[in-house]
């Protein structure tokens, strides 16, 4: 139809009626947020935000400085290189300071009814567990070392597991009678080998 002849106005009256029985995604190229959020209004329609927490929404991006440090020492880089899956640490005040600076703003604008915070934990999803499921940034190890904790030998044991699962993951490649390795098994096995040879004996 003629732009403006009502048409996106019938597609959220449809899909709020739809919305009493199941949840429903209404996704828009053509419009503004701020078009989106005045039909829905004037509908009566809720409007919510999906925002990302510690991750960049297309304002926010965490600096280098400010990102998650891994197991490696080095700042974890997000999903495939994305921005929106690189991750700022929670601990850092200047993430804290930004965030809150954002949803400030967003909560100001007046558009929303509510909001779904999403990417609130540590980088996810990965395709190194060990390396990027943690922090070990310089503000981490304080706030770790304020509750007894020591992050510096939790960092060193964990290095020493993972390159005493390696060896032995080589050991059972090189005796593994499927014709492929544990490394690409067709039966999917090597995360569990990896894991149990990495934490076997102290996992209960």
């Amino acid at each position: 139809g003629d732009p403006g002849v009502g048409k996106s106005t019938l597609l959220l009256q449809a899909l709020a009626g739809l919305a009493r029985h199941g949840p429903v995604l209404y996704v828009s190229g053509e419009e503004s947020v701020e078009q989106s959020a005045l039909r829905a209004q004037r509908l009566g329609v809720r409007f919510l935000r999906w925002q990302p927490l510690l991750t960049s929404d297309g304002v926010f991006m965490p600096s280098r400085e400010s990102q998650v440090v891994g197991l490696s020492g080095q700042p974890v880089a997000g999903y495939q290189g994305k921005p929106e899956f690189t991750f700022g640490c929670p601990n850092q005040p200047a993430v804290q300071a930004a965030v809150l600076e954002r949803l400030e703003r967003l909560v100001g604008e007046g558009l929303y009814q509510g909001f779904f915070l999403d990417r609130i934990r540590f980088p996810s999803p990965t395709q190194d567990l060990f390396n990027d499921l943690g922090c070990f940034c310089a503000t981490c190890r304080t706030k770790a070392a304020a509750q007894g904790l020591d992050l510096d030998a939790v960092q060193g044991e964990l290095i020493r597991a993972v390159e005493g699962a390696s060896n032995r993951l080589i050991d059972i490649e090189i005796s593994c009678k499927c014709s492929c390795s544990p490394a690409h098994c067709t039966k999917n096995i090597a995360p569990v080998v990896f894991f149990l040879n990495a934490f076997g004996e102290n996992f209960v």
